[in-house]
């Protein structure tokens, strides 16, 4: 029996506890000699989680305690990671990013983070401004932490085969290194509904260094007038909430609705017809492959490898990055097209390329050879 604890900072909440708790359970009922306990930062209700949590922030103690074999984090651990090391366990590191997408975080901290405090927002505009847009000071730091966080694992876990090789080039590393490359599962969709109203889709988190959610309240405002029949419907929430809400009645957008928090969000998927991401940087993007499962077409920036992999060639749209009048083209033309069935065909099909099964056999294979 191995023992096998998984960090979840934000118990129960978040898409990457989700994906934890997943993949626990999954990994479990495949290899039931693969046991979990879930370190979360506090105690909490965890009436839907059938293993242990344990709230703590001193892992040494805590492996030690649980008799933990394989520790895996999905952020960084810049402290007390030698003397998490000394009680022998092996460490994980699940990158949830894009490859070096940690530089857009820096810059964002840098400028003030996400409550922009004034002294911070003076110290950006005097004199960190210049040293960090134009240069690629925050891409060495971000690969500085990478290179860290490497040394630290005892394998580093990314989400697709482009980012091992943006990493190992990156690092200089040789080919026999410990970067793998297991994607996100996408469970498929029972029955999926094929005959969608005219909503448009955001589902996600609000806030700004990487989801840039006032980039579709602008290109909304830009085309809400050609598309009268269409509604924009934003499920998610956080700290941007508030600013986003502001900003759309700026805009004198229509027919928009913010929904916050939904944890009925199939309901949204069975009803879209087009799903809109315009991150800045996006790991691997689960709404993505969540929509194509459902027959949503996905339209994103392509802001990294990964977007750029789940999309591919026909399960959805692809705009050059950042690029917002270019993104408001390609939303229009989309909503008036002819072959919307066809398309959501296709999506549906290329989500089932990321088979839970494939995953479960993947993380299984790793766990039994660091055990």
């Amino acid at each position: 029996m191995s023992r096998i604890a998984l960090i979840c900072h934000g118990f129960p909440e978040g898409g990457i506890t989700r994906i934890n708790l997943s993949l626990a359970m999954r990994v479990h009922a495949a290899a039931p000699d693969l046991d979990f306990v879930i370190f979360a930062d506090e105690a909490t209700n965890a009436a839907n989680c059938p293993f242990p949590v344990v709230a703590t922030r001193d892992y040494p103690s805590a492996v030690k305690e649980q008799h933990i074999d394989i520790l895996v984090e999905c952020s960084r651990l810049e402290k007390g990671t030698e003397e998490i090391r000394r009680t022998g366990v092996k460490i994980v590191y699940a990158d949830h990013g894009q490859a070096f997408g940690e530089q857009f975080a820096i810059i964002d901290r840098r400028m003030g983070g996400r409550r922009r405090r004034p002294l911070k927002r003076l110290l950006w505009h005097l004199f960190l401004k210049k040293s960090y847009l134009g240069t690629d000071k925050a891409l060495k730091m971000a690969i500085e932490r990478t290179a860290r966080a490497y040394g630290q694992s005892d394998a580093y876990v990314c989400l697709c085969n482009s980012y091992v090789d943006e990493i190992r080039d990156a690092l200089k590393l040789p080919e026999n290194n410990r970067l793998i490359a297991i994607e996100n599962p996408q469970t498929p969709v029972e029955d999926p509904c094929l005959k969608k109203e005219k909503r448009i889709l955001y589902c996600g988190r609000l806030s700004d260094y990487d989801k840039k959610v006032d980039r579709l309240l602008r290109i909304w405002s830009s085309v809400q007038d050609k598309l009268e029949d269409y509604h924009l419907d934003i499920v998610g929430d956080g700290f941007e909430r508030g600013r986003l809400e502001k900003l759309a009645g700026e805009l004198k957008l229509q027919r928009t609705t913010f929904y916050g928090n939904r944890t009925d969000t199939d309901s949204f998927y069975r009803k879209a017809s087009i799903l809109c991401l315009t991150s800045q940087t996006e790991g691997w993007g689960l709404v993505l492959t969540e929509a194509q499962a459902h027959g949503v077409i996905p339209i994103a920036f392509n802001c990294s490898a990964g977007v750029e992999e789940v999309i591919g060639a026909d399960a959805g749209i692809l705009v050059a990055p950042g690029d917002e009048e270019a993104f408001a083209r390609v939303l229009e033309d989309t909503c008036r097209r002819k072959d919307l069935r066809q398309m959501r065909l296709r999506c549906i099909e290329k989500s089932k390329d990321y088979s839970p099964e494939r995953n479960t056999d993947q993380w299984v294979s790793l766990f039994r050879s660091l055990s």
